[in-house]
């Protein structure tokens, strides 16, 4: 039986096992086929109604460029109401380095994510990477109305993706075993694990077998080539290389150290020389016209001529030979250790001796060089009034106070000034004033400008000038203890009394003098 199929856009697909005529068109009632018909003779047929018809129809391809313009969200839609299969394939033009498309069916009340498989490899998936190169997607779409594919991320590049949808109503065999995805994880039976590398290949025989390793008789397959290296590993194995081993293994054979230790009776000796067995006993021989050194130690060289010891040993009797200045009569002879005595009387003369572990009374007064005197037994002044002798004082060329003068001009901040950052005593000031308006020179113990804000802990009055032509004034002296300001010496100056006034003085009014340290 010959079936005879010819396919194109729209066009239906007919047999001989159908008849003759036009195939229909989708949904209109054929004739009888020859399926129908009786046997041959016979004017009735064996069943009437409609004949077996194989219909595969498929909509002409919908295309949709996509380049780098293209908006995101745009979407290729196709009807697949009474359609089985849809088939998505890409073209790439040019440079594309980024972008995306998802595939999704309507089912009726939203858009839902569709995983198609990829026809080159089987894998799977719900969308596509526009740089992902020439590729086409089979779907499965049997049951929903609509499918699209649309624009998620937007096309990076110069080139351009060429997008074409084809709805089919043909039988095909899906890419994807229903229930099963080809790029999931497929469920293990229980107690298995899963393989984590990449699966090769176990054939029953395959490649060729290692040098020197052979299946024993009978072997065959996997298990005969494992049998054959058991059976070397069992006996002798001869290693190549380095070997690491976890635990101990017996060795046997001869070993040799890096460094041996060498024994000095085993060395070789000069022509002539003997084997010293201890430290170095004995040099025999005769050295002349010449000179010998050695370091000799743990032995005996005997030597000859006379020695003496620092401090030589006496034994017998000694007698002193006391010359003709020494009066012997009036020495008592010694009877201890050391000398202990000198007896009797010592006149029109002098004796010097080196006396130890003795003692020798002398009588008479003794001052050293340097006395030590006590506070305590020095005289103290008497109660009352003392006279101190005559005091005069002299006129001193350098040190002294340090000089100051300042002319206010009515500045802000009521002249405030810094005179000397520091501690600092004042010994006097003088100040005038050609004004008619009083002032008030306000000192400050402190580092820096003072304010109004400030409390000051002297203040001199500057009293107003009856007449412009004269000057009004005040002198002030501290003595010679002066005023310690212990932060630093500042001040302002102003027309108010009161510590935080702020009324300047007139300007160029006043003059300032100080004398500090």
């Amino acid at each position: 039986m010959t079936i005879s199929v010819t396919p194109g856009s729209g066009k239906s697909i007919a047999s001989d096992l159908i008849g003759t005529g036009t195939a229909p068109a989708i949904g209109q009632d054929v004739g009888y086929s020859k399926l129908d018909q009786g046997p041959t003779g016979s004017s009735s047929p064996v069943r009437q109604g409609n004949g077996l018809y194989i219909q595969d129809d498929y909509q002409a391809p919908v295309n949709l460029t996509i380049n780098s313009s293209t908006n995101v969200n745009s979407a290729v839609t196709v009807a697949t109401s009474g359609y089985d299969t849809v088939i998505v394939s890409h073209i790439v033009s040019g440079t594309v380095t980024g972008g995306n498309t998802a595939f999704e069916v309507y089912d009726g009340t939203s858009w839902i994510a569709i995983k198609g498989g990829l026809i080159s490899n089987y894998g799977t998936a719900t969308n596509y990477n526009l740089n992902g190169g020439n590729n086409c997607y089979q779907f499965n779409v049997a049951g929903f109305p609509q499918f699209r594919t649309r624009l998620t991320s937007a096309l990076v590049g110069s080139g351009s993706v060429n997008v074409a949808v084809i709805v089919s109503s043909a039988p095909d065999v899906p890419l994807m075993t229903v229930g099963l995805d080809p790029a999931a994880t497929v469920p293990l039976p229980s107690g298995a694990a899963q393989e984590t590398g990449n699966l090769a290949t176990i054939a029953t025989a395959q490649g060729a077998g290692g040098t020197g390793i052979s299946q024993p008789t009978g072997g065959s397959g996997v298990l005969g080539w494992l049998s054959g290296i058991y059976s070397k590993i069992s006996g002798t194995l001869t290693v190549s290389g380095s070997v690491n081993v976890g635990n101990t293994v017996p060795v046997t054979g001869t070993f040799w150290q890096t460094t041996q230790p060498v024994s000095a009776s085993s060395l070789p000796l000069p022509t002539g020389a003997a084997q010293e067995s201890g430290n170095l006993a004995t040099l025999a021989g005769a050295v002349t016209a010449g000179k010998v050194q050695a370091n000799i130690t743990n032995s005996s060289i005997p030597v000859t001529g006379t020695f003496y010891q620092t401090t030589q040993p006496v034994s017998g009797t000694i007698t002193a030979n006391a010359g003709t200045n020494l009066n012997t009569s009036l020495l008592a002879v010694e009877t201890g250790g050391n000398l202990a005595t000198i007896a009797g009387a010592v006149s029109a003369g002098k004796i010097q001796a080196n006396i130890t572990n003795s003692s020798l009374a002398v009588t008479g007064t003794f001052y050293q060089a340097t006395q030590p005197v006590s506070l305590a037994s020095l005289p103290g002044l008497a109660a009352g009034s003392n006279t101190i002798g005559a005091v005069t004082s002299t006129t001193a060329t350098s040190g002294g106070a340090t000089a100051y003068f300042y002319h206010p001009t009515g500045a802000s901040n009521q002249d405030s000034t810094s005179v000397k950052a520091s501690a600092a005593t004042l010994y006097g000031i003088q100040v005038s004033n050609n004004s008619s308006t009083a002032a008030y020179l306000k000192l400050y113990n402190k580092a820096s400008g003072p304010t109004s804000s400030d409390t000051p802990i002297k203040v001199i009055p500057i009293p107003a000038n009856s007449t412009a032509a004269n000057l009004a004034g005040t002198v002030s002296n501290f003595g010679p203890q002066g005023v310690a300001f212990g932060t630093g010496l500042a001040f302002r100056v102003s027309t108010g009394i009161a510590d935080n006034d702020a009324t300047a003085v007139v300007s160029g009014a006043i003059l300032i003098n100080m004398d500090y340290a």
